[in-house]
């Protein structure tokens, strides 16, 4: 007989999170490198929705993560995860991570993120979850809010959006190109054998870092990364292959696309992955925004990626 899946009154799926930031966290503005945030908001989500279903859990889509204010070394980084919806074999979570000065009994609102969960059965396969049940006027907000959120959903952009393989020095530089490969280490494998979503934000938010340094010409901080979907898991021992470059540029802000691609380690064949698009922005001496460089998109490919990197940037101001 097929087991029941018992349901879970929504308040009761919830966990919370206090780490103290070091040094080594720290980015050359001395707060928290974002990487760092979304590897532990992954580890967080994740980990909620495995401790409620007894099922491993990686997550398969990133809605939205924005950044509003730094935390510094010494303070702590305060993290909750809620879960507002599952979808049978998936469920959405709502992490708030908050900044927190216990000397000065001070806290406050640093990042956001929504993230699709999937539980998984021992042989890797997608398995149910329980059903969230909201009590709370707030609970069923956030309820009505994930399914409006999963029926918007835009398609993924996959290999079809993909840079061309060969791209001259002349558009390499135009597009301030960056391009690096790593090898998943069992370090960063969960229980399945294989990179957590959270270690691919990282490496591609690194990545994306530089080539917005590069096109800037200043330092730069991550404000947001949106819509970032994984079309394939990554096991230990593969080759991530990531390609970083620019596809829109505002006043003092720009947003750098990153694809993310896998190749086993003696294999010659590419998979897609995944692709990020990441906001940066542009810092001055004063640590203030500052101007960046304008970004002339050529041919129809780039301006259809500077058309929707335009549409996020309004959704998020909405």
């Amino acid at each position: 007989m097929p087991s029941t899946v018992l349901t879970v009154p929504a308040a009761a799926c919830r966990a919370e999170l206090a780490i103290p930031i070091r040094p080594r966290d720290l980015n050359t503005f001395q707060s928290v490198f974002g990487g760092y945030v979304m590897q532990r908001v992954d580890a967080l989500a994740t980990a909620l929705v495995s401790d409620l279903s007894g099922l491993a859990a990686v997550t398969v889509r990133l809605e939205r993560m924005t950044f509003r204010a730094g935390i510094s070394a010494f303070q702590r980084m305060r993290l909750t995860a809620r879960g507002t919806r599952t979808f049978r074999t998936t469920m959405e979570v709502d992490v708030l991570v908050e900044g927190e000065d216990p000397a000065a009994g001070r806290r406050w609102a640093a990042s956001h993120a929504i993230l699709t969960v999937v539980g998984l059965d021992p042989g890797g396969r997608p398995s149910p979850l329980p059903p969230l049940i909201p009590a709370s006027a707030d609970e069923i907000r956030a309820h009505e809010a994930a399914t409006a959120r999963r029926a918007a959903r835009s398609p993924i952009h996959g290999p079809a959006w993909a840079l061309p393989a060969s791209v001259g020095a002349e558009d390499a530089d135009r597009l301030s190109l960056e391009r690096s490969a790593r090898i998943v280490p069992n370090a960063d494998a969960g229980t399945l054998g294989q990179a957590s979503a959270g270690w691919v934000l990282a490496l591609a938010d690194e990545l994306a870092a530089v080539t917005a340094s590069h096109h800037a010409g200043l330092p730069t901080v991550t404000a947001a990364v949106d819509g970032v979907s994984f079309a394939c898991a990554l096991p230990v021992g593969d080759i991530t292959l990531l390609r970083s470059y620019i596809t829109a540029a505002f006043h003092t802000s720009m947003e750098v696309r990153v694809e993310v691609w896998r190749r086993g380690r003696y294999a010659r064949a590419e998979e897609h992955v995944a692709d990020c698009a990441f906001t940066y922005v542009a810092l001055g001496a004063d640590g203030r925004p500052a101007p960046v460089p304008p970004f002339a998109p050529q041919g129809a490919r780039e301006e259809a990626l500077r058309r929707l990197a335009a549409e996020r940037r309004a959704a998020r101001a909405g």
